[in-house]
Formats: structure tokens, C-alpha cells, sequence
């Protein structure tokens, strides 16, 4: 891409590689006993069979605004730091600098994300994303993403801290909020990058996700002890039933979503 004839990623490669770098335990709280995946029917009878954890290209995620940031122009005070840091490290003097800066802040913002976003798309994905939450619950997740209730909730515990092992750049909880997560253009603070891996929009907080990142497309193979729980919902087809009841022998708690008669509430009985 071209503003002027720069590149927008300055240097940048696709959203998923080292520069988000290794786990920074960015949580603002402790990380729930067990964290929750919801299946489709499909994709319930697949893990049933054979218990994994998918990690999902980041193209493919629900809301196409989540991963990438925004721009924004450089305050003057940046200007100063980093035309003299430019200056240093090259043989342009600082004027210069500082003039490309200031100009490049002109561009409009919308633009130069439309540029990242085609860059983004044109390579090889090395972002990939597993979506976890604390609420095995919510009656929208359920809807949405267990087939309304033809598949199933499972839950893991200590997996978890094998799986953190596994992806370079960890497990965090997700930060909604109503502002994206901005850079600037050339990017001098590449921390606003992890950032918006780990931001949603306010809309999605009844999600309560917590997002696993690995660097590549991967299948994590699970052992039977390591599923702690698994939750079929109300309107599943037998074959599920019997292939959750099946695990119980190995120590998995398996349970059924009811709609509690009471309220507009997902209640869960053992089987």
C-alpha cells in the first residue's frame, strides 16, 4: 500500500507475529477456575469423539472491526521525541523528520486502515485465535454459538495452563470498551498492536472471553481427564447425550441446560 510512497505497516507484518511478544499476564483479575468453549452439533460430536481445542484464523472471527486498530495523528510533543530519535539513528536531519511526521499525520485516518486491512488480507495469516469465557450460562452464547441448544458447553481447568504454554502469546481476558486501541503512522508504539487483539467493542462484554493466541493454525489435542466439564444443551440429539454420558466413566461431570422454569435463565442438572 502507498501513502505517498510509504507503507502504511511501516515495517509491520500481520497481525499475529512477535511483535505482540511473548505473554504479559495483561489481566485485570484472577482467571476463573474453569473457562468454557460452546460447540455446534457438529462440532460437539467431533470433540466428544476426540476432545481438542481449535485455534480460528482472525478473519474469521464474528466482528470484522475486532484485530485491527485505528490511526490517529501524532501529538506535537511526539513529534519532537521521535524526529530526534529518527534523526539519530539516520543520517536525515531532524527538520525532516519532524516535517514527514507532521505530514503524514494528515492523512486521513480512515484511509491509511483501509490500506492495513488489504495488507492484512493479501498475506498469510499468523494470528489465530481461540475464544474462551467464564460464562457457560448465557442464554445469547448459547443460541449463537451451541445451535440453540442442539449442541454443547464444555469447560477445562488445568488445561488451561498447558495451553498458555503452547501459544506464544498466552491467555487474557478481553477488554471491552468503547474506544479502539489507536497507533500512528509510521507506528512508533507497536504496544497499541496487542492491544487491539485483546479489545472488543462494549457490546460483546456478556461474552466474558478469554482469548487464546497462537501464531499459527493449530489443533490442540485434549485427554479426557483434562475436560472438566462437559454441559449438553436442552434440545440435543441423543447421539450427543450418549457420547457425553459416555466420558463420565473417565472422571468428566457431565450435566443438561434446562430453560429454568422461573426465569429467563439456562439452569444446568447433572446426568
Amino acid at each position: 500500500m502507498a501513502a505517498g510512497s510509504a507503507s502504511c505497516s511501516g515495517g509491520m507484518n500481520s497481525p499475529g507475529q512477535s511483535r505482540f511478544g511473548e505473554a504479559q499476564g495483561r489481566m485485570t483479575g484472577p482467571r476463573p477456575a474453569v473457562l468454557y468453549k460452546y460447540l455446534n452439533a457438529e462440532g460437539a460430536k467431533d470433540f466428544l469423539k476426540a476432545p481438542q481445542v481449535r485455534f480460528k484464523d482472525w478473519r474469521k472471527l464474528d466482528d470484522s472491526m475486532e484485530v485491527v486498530p485505528g490511526f490517529r495523528a501524532y501529538a506535537e510533543a511526539e513529534v519532537d521525541a521521535l524526529a530526534t530519535k529518527m534523526a539519530n539513528e539516520t543520517l536525515v536531519p531532524r527538520e525532516k523528520c519532524a516535517h514527514y511526521l507532521r505530514t503524514t499525520s494528515l492523512v486521513d485516518p480512515a484511509y491509511l486502515e483501509g490500506q492495513m486491512r488489504k495488507e492484512f488480507l493479501a498475506q498469510e495469516s499468523t494470528l489465530f485465535v481461540c475464544s474462551l469465557t467464564a460464562r457457560p450460562e448465557s442464554g445469547a452464547m448459547w443460541a449463537h454459538y451451541a445451535e440453540n441448544h442442539r449442541g454443547i458447553v464444555f469447560g477445562l481447568a488445568g488445561a488451561i495452563d498447558r495451553l498458555c504454554q503452547m501459544v506464544p502469546c498466552g491467555l487474557e481476558r478481553m477488554t471491552y470498551s468503547e474506544h479502539r486501541p489507536q497507533i500512528t503512522f509510521p507506528i512508533a508504539d507497536r504496544g497499541a498492536l496487542r492491544e487491539a487483539v485483546f479489545t472488543k467493542c462494549e457490546d460483546w462484554r456478556y461474552q466474558a472471553e478469554w482469548r487464546l493466541v497462537a501464531n499459527k493454525a493449530s489443533t490442540a489435542p485434549l485427554a479426557v481427564p483434562e475436560v472438566a466439564e462437559i454441559i449438553v444443551g436442552f434440545d440435543v440429539c441423543e447421539e450427543i447425550t450418549n457420547l457425553a454420558v459416555a466420558l463420565k466413566a473417565q472422571g468428566v461431570k457431565v450435566a443438561k441446560a434446562y430453560p429454568d422454569p422461573a426465569f429467563h435463565r439456562v439452569a444446568f442438572k447433572a446426568l
